[in-house]
Formats: structure tokens, sequence, C-alpha cells
């Protein structure tokens, strides 16, 4: 376990909110979510191992049980026994594993463009992209090619390079029309994958890619909500289904016209979501498409 850097923001006597972000970014991937979300929580966001600006990463592996433990010694230095967790493609596993093996951690669960199978087979992605209600994922596969698993992702920064990496995840997390309207989001995101500790993020996506979370979906008991991105072409919407089979109760909404940063363009409508996930005033329906 290693210490995180981390930041708390909103009303001192609020619940606690965690936000759990995706590979190689911190705190500030959060800041157009921030005034939504501290008007209700005590905002809990950091900074993962190999993160750009974080604490070096230990020897040995980084996979999804070492990164929750980064997160539950963070919670216990702080004080804080329960927490309404979110997360967003990794930090999604993180917050799955969590809710599996730790339940009195995890008030309520809201996951963002993930799904508990890691590294999809060419079937697998086949099979749920070619659904015709999210035909611009579907799109996306025919422009792009198939997506990369965790382990492609390690490859290819070991072979290319980090800036290559970088290529790979803008094109999946923003659609074409929304990299064309904001060059200088997109310049940042770009510049955060370039900034990571390239053997670390490799460590990681290898750490990921030996976990199937499937099998753990049944032990999960605490309200779930799913957020899925119709245009996310390297987790497809329908890749998430495998969620709302697995944990009884769960909910799943498709964000139409988002790519895998899905509170992008709409921010509001996906802090909307959360907000009425947490405090149980949710009137999302479940969607099995």
């Amino acid at each position: 376990m290693v210490a995180l850097q981390h930041r708390l923001d909103g009303p001192p006597d609020a619940p606690v909110l965690l936000l759990n972000g995706p590979l190689a970014f911190g705190p500030e991937l959060w800041d157009a979510e921030m005034p939504a979300l501290t008007e209700h929580f005590r905002v809990l966001r950091y900074r993962h191992r190999g993160c750009p600006g974080a604490d070096p990463a230990p020897a040995g592996p980084i996979g999804v049980p070492e990164l929750t433990a980064d997160v539950l010694e963070l919670l216990d230095t702080l004080g804080i026994e329960r927490a309404h967790w979110v997360g967003l493609c990794m930090g999604g596993l993180v917050s799955l594993w969590a809710a599996a093996h730790h339940p009195g951690r995890v008030e309520t669960l809201t996951t963002m463009s993930t799904t508990p199978k890691a590294s999809q087979t060419f079937a697998d992605l086949l099979g749920v992209i070619s659904n015709a209600m999210h035909s611009n994922a579907y799109k996306r596969y025919h422009e792009y090619g198939r997506p990369f698993g965790w382990g492609e992702h390690a490859d290819l920064v070991a072979r290319e390079g980090l800036a290559a990496e970088a290529d790979q995840v803008v094109k999946a997390w923003f659609t074409p029309d929304y990299q064309a309207a904001n060059p200088a989001e997109v310049a940042i995101v770009r510049e955060a994958v370039c900034a990571a500790d390239p053997e670390v993020y490799q460590r990681i996506c290898r750490g990921l890619a030996s976990r199937d979370l499937t099998p753990l979906l049944a032990r999960i008991e605490v309200p779930l909500l799913i957020l899925a991105a119709e245009e996310d072409w390297s987790v497809p919407p329908g890749t998430s289904r495998a969620l709302t089979l697995g944990v009884t109760g769960s909910t799943r909404v498709v964000v139409f016209g988002a790519g895998h940063l899905l509170t992008r363009p709409d921010s509001a409508l996906v802090t909307d979501h959360v907000v009425a996930h947490a405090l149980h005033r949710s009137t999302a329906v479940a969607d099995l498409s």
C-alpha cells in the first residue's frame, strides 16, 4: 500500500462521496463536477499510483486488489468508515472489488464506463457493439478497429511509448465532434497520459488484464447504478450488461452522445444521476439493451 495524495471538498458534516478515477488521472479530472457534488457531499478525490505527480509506487504487482487496498488505507487514515463510491473505468473496477470484498465500507456504488471483464475478446465486442441501439459505438468500431484490452495497452506503451497510448485514450474518451470543438481539453488529456510513469502504467494495465470480476458480482448487495456511454468505443455500452445481470437490483442507464469519459459533453446529466442514486432518489429505469 502507498500513501495517496488527496483532497476533500464540501461541507465537513456531509456524507462522503469517493471519486475513483481512471488510469493516469487525478483529482483534476472531476473539477467540472465538483460544484454539483459538493452541494450534497463531502467529496474525496485522490491521485493513484503511477499518476502524474503521485508518490513513487513500490515494487510488486499492481492490480485491482492493490489499488483498492490503497483507497481503503486512505479512508482509514481520514477516519472515514463508509462512503458513496463512484468509479470511472479503472476506478469502476476498484469500486466493484470494494463492494464485493468490503461491503461495510460502501454505502452506494456508481460505475461509469466499466465492464467487469477487463479484456474483451473479438466475439465479446462484436456481440455487444453491433446492437442497433448503440449504432455510434458500432460506427467507431468500423472507423478505429477493435479496441485494445488492458494487456494490449501495456504492450503498446512498451513498444511505442505513452504518446501512442494517448492517441488510443483520446479516441475512446471523446466523440469526434467533441474533439473538434474542444481541442484544449483534448490536449490536457494527452498531456496527462504522456506524463504518467510508463513502467507503472504498464504494471497496472497487466494487473487489470489478469482479473475478471464477473464471478464476484453475485456478492455485491449495495445499491448499484451503472452508467454506460453510447459512443464508447473502448468499452461499448453493451459490455456493461454483465453488471446489470450479475448484481441483483442494479440499475443501468445509457448516456447518449458521450464517449468513454461520459461526463462529457453533459456533466450535469451525469452528476444528476450520481446524486439521485446516492441520495436514494433515483427514478431511473434499468436498461438491458
